[in-house]
């Protein structure tokens, strides 16, 4: 009993030490505003660029990201492809081939683009496989040391890193359950560092026996959010109520926690037709949205996508700038998001006064949109 009871406190003073040296940062209801901005305007949106998949020989599948390369080349992340465009939108090639062979991956992570290159992580197994933006293979290296679902989310300076959020169902019980999500890098030399990091999440589950076997059936209740400035600092939310960490690369360290003044919103209840849906949400009264649905940066300032919309269905992002303090806010109309949690999986990215996102036509087909920003 006495070794457990040092275990305990060695932790507590190990988890105390790490965090004491970040900045807490609390911030109001408004932002401090920025010189010829007004906040809490709505951003004037113009349609330059539609993208559909009606003509050239590819579909698009689930989209889940966009990315623009510095030559304006274009990358769409869908289920299983990474597909290129010019900057013209015409449709280049995809780069994920399935399969177990070189260049090759089974299941797709995420991507990374650099000047040159596109890196891209798989799971089961995990892998890089580093491509030229032509598409020429460059190299491959199967990592050990991770979990088969550790998730590639960014590279900084030789270093790939990586999430795993598993979640060791065989020990869980029906309810809502908690999951670490432990960051890790790969260094030039291809070792697994764990940085000590880790943000849990919470799911509700169920989980019962059938013929069959075991059957689970899970929802996300918060979300692992994360979004680097490209510089050295990454952003992460996982909380239902309004906080962000960031954490300094070079480091491995939170040097800052900061949030502002934010009133959650009235959770509007939803009418599940499916058994097994009616079964899961009767284990979990949720009162209120999360105060945070997606992070993306601008010119190295956080926008933070929050639960408040207005009257006429706009968005409300604020706008954090590198040192914690809140400057800005304005609404954004997105095609598609009725309600705060439809943008889980909407990809939306700002980039050089443009908004690219995704929108469906009559038959829900859907296409890559861009639109000019006259007042952001």
């Amino acid at each position: 009993m006495r070794r457990k009871y040092f275990i305990l406190i060695l932790t507590a003073i190990i988890h105390f030490n790490f965090f004491m040296n970040a900045e807490i940062i609390n911030n109001s209801e408004f932002p401090a505003g920025i010189s010829g901005k007004k906040p809490g305007r709505s951003l004037q949106l113009t349609e330059v660029q539609r993208i559909t998949d009606y003509e050239d020989n590819f579909v698009f599948k689930r989209i889940r990201g966009i990315k623009v390369a510095e030559d304006g080349s274009i990358f769409i992340r869908g289920n299983i492809q990474i597909l290129k465009f010019t900057p013209e939108g015409k449709y280049v090639k995809n780069f994920i081939k399935r399969g177990e062979g070189p260049g090759e991956i089974k299941y797709l992570s995420d991507f990374i683009l650099s000047k040159d290159n596109i890196l891209i992580g798989s799971i089961l197994p995990v892998k890089l496989i580093n491509f030229s933006q032509s598409g020429a293979l460059k190299s491959e290296f199967t990592i050990q040391g991770l979990s088969t679902f550790a998730s590639l989310f960014e590279h900084h300076k030789g270093r790939s890193y990586f999430v795993s959020g598993d979640l060791a169902l065989s020990k869980q019980k029906t309810g809502v359950i908690r999951r670490e999500n432990d960051l890790s890098y790969i260094d030039q030399s291809g070792k697994v560092i764990k940085m000590n990091l880790s943000f849990d999440t919470k799911d509700l589950m169920i989980k019962k026996s059938s013929k069959n076997g075991i059957m689970v059936n899970i929802d996300e209740l918060t979300r692992f959010l994360r979004v680097s400035d490209k510089n050295k600092y990454l952003y992460v939310s996982h909380k239902e109520r309004y906080h962000i960490n960031q954490v300094d690369l070079d480091t491995g360290k939170i040097v800052r926690e900061f949030t502002r003044n934010y009133k959650p919103v009235t959770f509007e209840k939803i009418k599940y037709t499916k058994k097994e849906d009616i079964e899961l949400y009767k284990l979990y009264d949720r009162k209120y949205y999360n105060d945070i649905y997606k992070l993306t940066t601008y010119k190295n300032n956080l926008l933070i996508f929050t639960s408040i919309m207005n009257k006429k269905g706009e968005i409300l992002i604020d706008v954090f700038n590198d040192n914690g303090k809140y400057i800005d806010n304005f609404f954004v109309k997105i095609p598609g998001v009725k309600r705060p949690d439809d943008l889980i999986r909407k990809p939306v990215l700002f980039h050089h006064g443009y908004m690219w996102t995704t929108g469906t036509d009559e038959d829900d087909a859907p296409y890559i949109l861009k639109y000019k920003i006259n007042n952001l």
